[in-house]
Order: structure tokens, then sequence, then C-alpha cells
């Protein structure tokens, strides 16, 4: 009867042994689960993120491309227009506030000139609003890829307007 009693008794030790066991392993698997759920979320997320840097990389690209038509000897085709109302677009979609304020700043100088330079009359005095205004206009531009590098993960950038060389290499018609 003693062997029988503790018999019995191993088997409610076991019994409960293997409840604990399962009880913990439940935990386990339901933690498991949890943190898996979580960690495709961040994998799905940093991917996302990444796919739309790539986007925004493109997109800067192009648009600091065609902003150059703005900046006198840069090419004003149709066709380099329409590449850059596209672009301008895109940047909408894409771009963060300071990028889109600054670019827009941008557009807003060049009406603005665009608007005071019709009104100059004399021929010198033209020619030295042009150039002023030519100054701003570059200094608009260099602001938006300042914009666009602090954006792209250059925050602590250095860089100012008085870093940035514009070239203007005119093609000699003799040398071809």
């Amino acid at each position: 009867m003693l062997a029988g009693l503790q018999a019995t008794k191993k088997k409610r030790e076991t019994q409960a042994t293997k409840q604990v066991i399962s009880t913990i392993t439940d935990k386990v698997e339901s933690v498991k689960s949890k943190h898996t759920a979580e960690l495709e979320k961040l994998r799905s997320e940093i991917q996302h993120k990444a796919i739309a840097k790539d986007e925004k990389r493109k997109v800067y690209k192009q648009i600091s491309d065609t902003m150059l038509i703005f900046i006198q000897g840069g090419n004003s085709s149709t066709e380099s227009i329409e590449k850059f109302h596209s672009n301008y677009q895109h940047i909408w979609l894409w771009a963060p506030d300071e990028v889109v304020k600054s670019l827009s700043n941008f557009l807003k100088l060049l009406v603005r000139n665009s608007s005071t330079q019709k009104n100059q009359s004399q021929k010198s005095v033209k020619q030295a609003y042009v150039n002023q205004s030519q100054k701003s206009v570059k200094q608009a531009y260099v602001n938006c890829l300042i914009a666009m590098r602090k954006d792209m993960g250059w925050d602590e950038t250095q860089l100012d307007f008085s870093d940035y060389e514009f070239v203007n290499i005119r093609q000699n018609p003799n040398s071809q």
C-alpha cells in the first residue's frame, strides 16, 4: 500500500510538473510569437524607409540637375523645363517639409526676380540687377541642396553657400 501511495504521489508530481512545463512553454511561445511579429514589423519599416530613401535620392538628383535651368548659362530647353516640373511634383511626394519649403522659396525668388527684372529700363541697371539676382538664385539653389543633404542623413553638415562652386564651361566653337 505504501508503494501504491508513493506511486500515486509520484504520478501527481509528474503531472503537476508537466502542467508547469506546459504553462511555461505556452508563455515562452507567446512571447516568441509576439517578438517575431514585432521583428517582422520593424523589418518591414526598415525596408520601406530604405525604399523611400532610395526614391528620394533619385528625386533629389533629378531636381538638383533640372534646377540649374534657372542659373545663368543653364540649359532651359522645353524638355528640361518639363523635367523640372515633373521633379517638382515628386519633391512634394517624397521630401520633408524643410526641403519643400526651401524649393518653394527658390521658386518664389525666381518669380519675384523675374517681375522686377521686367521693370528695369536702363541696360546697366538691368545688368547689375541680373548679377545680384543670380547671386540670390544661386544662394537659394545651394540652400535647397543643403536641405536635401540634411534629409539624406547629413544633418550635421557644415557646408554653406561659400563652399559650392558654380562652374560654367563654355565649349569653344573652334575646338571641334
